[in-house]
């Protein structure tokens, strides 16, 4: 029969037990199927996932939604085999006469349907159209769960669900059965309500929806408990929508109206992390982690080139604190107003802290940086202490019968040309003025000093009692993980001695008079940038300036710096060379913003409050 098909499917039942204890109980009944496991008929075919098919309510109780869409489901799916489009309707009938005081009521039964399209319709079963006639023999009732349109070759998959209903009592559920049978209507010429859909997506901080259908607008609500109902208004723009998740340790679903439907997600644990919280706070989603670079074990990216044109992605990879999250390539929503200035944001901190670079008094790319642009690292470059942000004794102050250790070399005792740069003007400008208690001083900023022999650097060997001191010619920890490993790493692996924090923090060496610090070669490398030209990714400026990373010394100690063809260069970072200067801080995780409609875009930046 072409315009009308009717396929039975299987028998779905659930009996209540004689015996109340703690809770009522249930037990499943419903039929096994001992035959083929595919139905055809007509032009669609019907596949069934299990033979047996039950749906196991064994042992179970009255649940919330949270819980019933945790239960095990019944899965099947429609091919459209017909040569044009074909309409379907899934109908559940029930077997049993309600009139019967052994039969528990259809409004008790909570059934939740989802496709591969479509997130689960929960309703309570009598809330759904009453066919006028039921198709299988001796049904008392048929109900319409769901309806649409498959087009020719198009498979759709199919999940039910039953629960019984968390309000139902123990007069209304006990020692009660319920029976009842799915059926599949359908044909070329069937007539069907339109299917509104939308797939929830639980990452993290946030839900994400994707929307079919010509809809604008809609609601939804949040909940770790039993249904809700969706009364807060947003807005789908181009297919998509993102709701924010409300902290718990908790599993929550989000439902969605679209039209007279309601469509709710499967659960999701939503515990967040700082870094997420901070996310959620700013409003902005983390890109698919198939287009970021791929992690190792210990939680650094595997970065072998240089970031395309086309990416604005946000990245997530593990720093000292947790999970951390970068910008990479070209992105446009990272602009962030203090006062008079403006800043990009390099990454959420694992702790939740944002670290910002420093972009000047207006939201031009290029030419940034501070007014006292053009400085050294430090005026002197000949021994390894001078790689430091602040430093220790080198090798003319010890006589030549003395070996100077690597502790004395990078002991935090004199200050950098570059530290005494950023400090003068950390002290003069707006940021010390009005904001300075917005500040984050524990999050740090490293100079890390970890040190390589040649040897070593290709083994990946270290052995700091030889080497880092004095003339001894010595590759440090980011020279290796961005040049030679390609593992750049947001950790700082001797952040006792090479972590700057300020004075009271409960991290790293507490030596910095004022909670101000560079961008580091790694940083960098995430970003988008490495050994070669890149003018297409957000932390190029057409300027050199510094980084805080040192990179060798022989002869003359270096330093990486971002060069003005946008990539970061290994060789001329002479500490005694003169290049820009931009500021890198830490906003508090707790900080507020101006406007609720920010987005990180230059038109909407993330405006500090003071």
């Amino acid at each position: 029969m072409k315009d009308k098909m009717v396929i039975l499917l299987i028998v779905i039942g659930v009996v209540l037990t004689s015996t109340f204890v703690a809770s009522i109980a249930y037990n499943s009944i419903g039929g096994k199927q001992e035959f083929a496991n595919t139905f055809t008929s007509g032009c669609l075919n019907i596949s069934l996932e299990d033979k047996s098919g039950a749906i196991n309510l064994s042992k179970t109780k009255p649940i919330s939604d949270v819980e019933g869409l945790e239960t095990p489901g019944y899965t099947f799916t429609v091919t459209n085999n017909c040569h044009e489009d074909a309409n379907y309707q899934i109908n559940l009938e029930t077997l049993l006469d309600p009139s019967q005081e052994t039969t528990l009521q259809d409004q008790y039964v909570r059934v939740a349907i989802k496709s591969d399209s479509n997130d689960y319709l929960i309703t309570d079963l009598s809330e759904n159209t009453v066919l006028d006639t039921p198709s299988i023999e001796g049904a008392k009732k048929a109900y319409n769960l769901t309806s649409g349109t498959l087009k020719e070759d198009e498979i759709k998959t199919f999940t039910l669900k039953e629960w019984m209903d968390y309000d139902t009592t123990k007069e209304q559920g006990a020692s009660k059965s319920f029976q009842s049978k799915i059926s599949v209507i359908g044909g070329t010429n069937f007539q069907v309500k339109e299917l509104r859909e939308i797939q929830h997506t639980i990452k993290g901080a946030n839900i994400t929806g994707t929307v079919r259908g010509n809809i604008t607008t809609a609601k939804y609500c949040i909940t770790s408990l039993n249904e809700c109902v969706p009364s807060n208004e947003t807005n789908i723009t181009e297919g998509g929508v993102t709701f924010q998740v409300n902290e718990s340790d908790k599993k929550q679903i989000v439902c969605t109206s679209l039209d007279d439907e309601v469509i709710c997600s499967e659960p999701g644990v939503t515990k967040l992390t700082d870094s997420e919280k901070t996310l959620a706070k700013l409003g902005l989603t983390p890109s698919d982690e198939s287009a970021c670079p791929t992690l190792d074990k210990d939680g650094n990216a595997n970065i072998t080139g240089i970031s395309q044109p086309e990416d604005k992605l946000l990245c997530k990879a593990q720093d000292d604190y947790g999970i951390t999250y970068y910008f990479r390539g070209m992105p446009d929503n990272n602009w962030v107003q203090i006062g008079d200035t403006y800043w990009r944001i390099v990454r959420i901190n694992g702790d939740g802290t944002i670290r910002l670079i420093y972009n000047g008094n207006s939201t031009d790319i290029l030419d940034t940086g501070i007014a006292e642009s053009n400085v050294a690292y430090n005026t002197t470059r000949n021994d390894n202490a001078y790689v430091g942000f602040k430093y220790g004794a080198t090798a003319q102050a010890k006589d030549s019968t003395t070996t100077l250790p690597y502790e004395k070399t990078h002991e935090n005792i004199n200050s950098s040309n570059i530290f005494t740069e950023l400090n003068t003007w950390y002290e003069k400008s707006e940021i010390s003025a009005q904001y300075k208690k917005l500040l984050d001083g524990n999050a740090g900023f490293c100079n890390d000093r970890l040190p390589y022999s040649f040897s070593e650097i290709r083994a990946g060997l270290t052995d700091k009692t030889q080497y880092g001191m004095g003339l001894e010619v010595t590759y440090y920890g980011a020279f290796y993980r961005t040049m030679i490993a390609r593992k750049p790493s947001f950790k700082c692996p001797q952040s006792e001695n090479d972590l700057f924090t300020t004075q009271g923090s409960t991290n790293g060496n507490q030596k910095l008079t004022n909670p101000v610090g560079l961008i580091t070669a790694d940083e960098v490398v995430y970003a988008g940038g490495l050994n070669s030209n890149n003018t297409s990714y957000w932390l190029y400026n057409r300027q050199n300036y510094w980084t805080m990373s040192p990179q060798y010394f022989n002869s003359s100690a270096f330093v990486f710096y971002v060069s003005n063809g946008g990539y970061l260069r290994f060789d001329y970072g002479f500490v005694d060379y003169t290049y820009g200067l931009r500021p890198v801080i830490n906003l508090k995780s707790d900080i507020s913003f101006e406007s609720n409609d920010a987005d990180g875009t230059i038109d909407k930046p993330f405006i500090v409050s003071s």
